[in-house]
């Protein structure tokens, strides 16, 4: 019986021919046409969206400036952009494991075209919903309260990826400290499988395939203080805000992905994404009273293209950005703020 490890199937399959510059380049002009293609589906759903305000008289400011050449565009991209990638970290995870799982290029298609498109629709259906809120104060005021709760969860899972790097480097100390012990320190271990030679090089070879693909991310120690010290102020908060969330948010695995057909990696692709979506962009609701959604979007389109492209040329390397607990924290930092601003956005609405 054969052990199955994703980061070795990974391995294996960069050596193989569909993983040459040709294939490579080939994912990338992929996922930029699907970029462009999404990018026009949301302009004209937009379109869409202004047509029906219109008709049933929707107050002007409800109406979506979709033009490409506003001054606020590059900005809005931006700011779209940067905060797609910091709540990159599942999409990462997930995008890496079906890639390690099913390499090749046909494989790739349905991953690209699948995390896309369920990005995509979990975008646009926020969005659909936002546009209608916003015409009834206390439905929008509703949105924009779960939403800020959806944010203090992103915040506390930024903080739990600290938590994860640092335990990831602790076993890599540890895998360390056994390949450098000596056969003598092994043989007098005699109640451990170390007095098995034939064990000791095969535990040893898998402990260094572990030691290689694992991520360099130190998590220095004031960050692990600063990062307990706002946990503990926001596990009061997260105690009220979790059995909420739980009713009407799954709580997503991507680790019990089966043997899967080209159809079935397109599905499984797509259904984790569009939920992320849905939870991610509904996170971002307070912004859209100081954001044009129209170029935030197009730049959440981007970053999800962006990532699609640096998983497929270096996804350890990639995977190890988008945890760094630097990122993670100061992303944290940010996600409160912002749920925070969203409160104060529900007490304007419900008081104007």
């Amino acid at each position: 019986m054969s052990n199955s490890n994703p980061i070795e199937n990974f391995q294996n399959s960069v050596k193989k021919p569909q993983s040459s510059i040709f294939w490579n380049i080939l994912s990338i002009i992929l996922a930029i046409v699907i970029f462009l293609i999404l990018s026009y589906l949301y302009f004209w759903q937009i379109n869409l969206l202004n047509s029906l305000g219109r008709y049933f008289n929707f107050s002007k400011e409800t109406l979506i400036d979709n033009n490409i050449f506003s001054n606020h565009f590059g900005t809005d991209f931006l700011i779209g952009m940067t905060i797609y990638l910091k709540t990159s970290v599942d999409f990462g995870i997930l995008i890496g494991t079906i890639m390690s799982r099913y390499p090749g290029f046909k494989n790739r298609v349905a991953i690209e075209n699948g995390t896309a498109l369920g990005n995509a629709l979990g975008t646009m259906t926020v969005l659909t919903i936002w546009f209608f809120f916003k015409e009834v104060n206390w439905l929008l005021a509703i949105m924009v309260f779960l939403a800020s709760l959806v944010l203090f969860r992103l915040a506390a899972d930024g903080l739990e990826h600290i938590h994860q790097v640092n335990s990831e480097n602790n076993v890599e100390n540890n895998v360390e400290n056994l390949e450098n012990s000596s056969e003598s320190d092994l043989k007098n271990n005699s109640e451990n499988v170390y007095d098995n030679p034939e064990n000791k090089i095969n535990l040893k070879v898998k402990l260094t395939t572990i030691n290689k693909n694992r991520t360099k991310n130190k998590v220095p120690e004031f960050l692990l203080i600063w990062t307990n010290e706002i946990e503990k102020w926001l596990n009061v908060p997260m105690q009220f805000i979790n059995p909420i969330l739980d009713k009407i948010m799954p709580n997503l695995k991507v680790g019990n992905i089966k043997n899967l057909s080209f159809w079935g990696i397109l599905s499984s692709s797509f259904v984790i994404p569009f939920i992320l979506g849905l939870d991610d962009f509904a996170g971002y609701v307070p912004l859209f009273s100081v954001v044009n959604v129209f170029g935030f979007g197009i730049g959440v389109f981007f970053g999800h293209c962006l990532l699609n492209i640096l998983l497929f040329i270096s996804p350890t390397r990639t995977i190890a950005v988008v945890k760094n607990p630097f990122i993670s924290f100061f992303g944290s930092l940010i996600f409160i703020f912002l749920a925070l601003f969203g409160f104060w956005e529900v007490i304007k609405i419900l008081t104007h």
